[in-house]
């Protein structure tokens, strides 16, 4: 679980992202997301950071599969859409 201001990465009281691991689910169950796992939640939240939005929300990329998906599943992704590679080069 994680919470990021989204496009804070020029200013200074936003670029920061907050990563709560060992979370449990709405039903109370462990969420999967220490150790290693935690690095997917933490790669979602630094694109929002940088200005990305959920993927098939606000673009016209599979809402699934990617880092930027709303939900991970209990694999998490580990690619960038190209609708979110394109919006990381337009940032930069």
């Amino acid at each position: 679980m994680g919470l990021a201001y989204t496009d804070g990465v020029c200013k200074p009281e936003q670029s920061c992202v907050i990563n709560e691991l060992g979370v449990i689910n709405y039903r109370g169950h462990p969420f999967p997301s220490a150790g290693a796992l935690s690095s997917y939640v933490l790669a979602h939240e630094l694109g929002h950071v940088l200005g990305l939005r959920h993927d098939g929300v606000t673009n016209a990329c599979n809402s699934t599969g990617h880092i930027m998906a709303a939900g991970r599943g209990l694999r998490g992704a580990t690619t960038w859409s190209v609708c979110a590679k394109e919006q990381i080069k337009k940032q930069m």
